[in-house]
């Protein structure tokens, strides 16, 4: 049975990022002790904003949710992650973990190392990707294919190692995770985490484009999908959210 502390709704998410924000130098300025708000009247803000004045945001008395790795297939193959902080589960092994594995997890750079080696998985690998570790291009999958002989699966992190969005079998573009929110803006994304509440950044301009898909995926979810993600300049206006 899920946590009773776990916010099971958009409102009730929003409501606890907003909470921790408040106790954030750079949120106290302009949220009110209570009251309500929509996520439209947050302001955007460019990576370059927060990274220049990144204690500004830290909510002292918050802790950041430790993000979860989910494998999109079942049963979980082992699966050796090559970079730390997800949640340990026990078909997951740590960077410096030994033993048996069926297939590995890394960022596409380092995934890209690995392929050079020539080594065979069992099954299909994952590649993160996102504004910390780039993207993965149509060279990539070729080069990984040929050398590990298994598809791979896309995983967005986010400026925290957040899992913002992930492939699905079907590969038509990255599942909005229900802890994310997605914004289209002039074809710029920006995203809003309701896990990370040390550090709470709303609408945060990643310099990554996309457009946003609502329609089901052939995999038969409704989660709206990140599509055509690319890098791209700051921009404004924006266009859709999702949830």
């Amino acid at each position: 049975m899920p946590s009773r502390n776990i916010p099971r709704t958009l409102t009730e998410r929003l409501e606890r990022l907003l909470e921790s924000a408040r106790n954030s130098d750079y949120y106290s300025k302009f949220l009110s002790p209570s009251g309500d708000i929509d996520l439209n009247d947050l302001p955007l803000i460019t990576a370059a904003e927060f990274y220049s004045s990144r204690n500004d945001f830290v909510n002292r008395r918050g802790q950041n949710e430790t993000p979860e790795l989910r494998y999109p297939l079942q049963p979980e193959p082992v699966v050796k992650v090559l970079i730390p902080g997800f949640k340990p589960v026990p078909w997951i092994l740590g960077p410096s973990s030994e033993g048996r594995y069926d297939t590995i997890a890394a960022p596409v750079d380092k995934l890209r190392q690995v392929a050079r080696n020539g080594r065979e998985l069992r099954y299909p690998c994952i590649a993160f990707v996102g504004p910390n570790h780039g993207l993965m291009t149509g060279e990539d999958r070729e080069l990984f294919w040929k050398s590990f002989r298994v598809p791979t699966f896309e995983v967005f992190l986010g400026i925290h190692g957040e899992v913002v969005a992930e492939e699905c079998e079907a590969h038509e573009g990255l599942h909005v995770r229900e802890t994310t929110v997605v914004e289209s803006c002039s074809g710029q994304l920006a995203v809003t985490s309701f896990d990370c509440l040390r550090t709470p950044v709303a609408r945060l301009l990643i310099g990554m484009s996309g457009r946003m898909e609502h329609r089901p995926c052939a995999c038969g979810s409704s989660a709206p999908r990140i599509m055509d993600l690319t890098m791209a300049p700051v921009t404004r206006a924006v266009v859709a959210a999702t949830a």
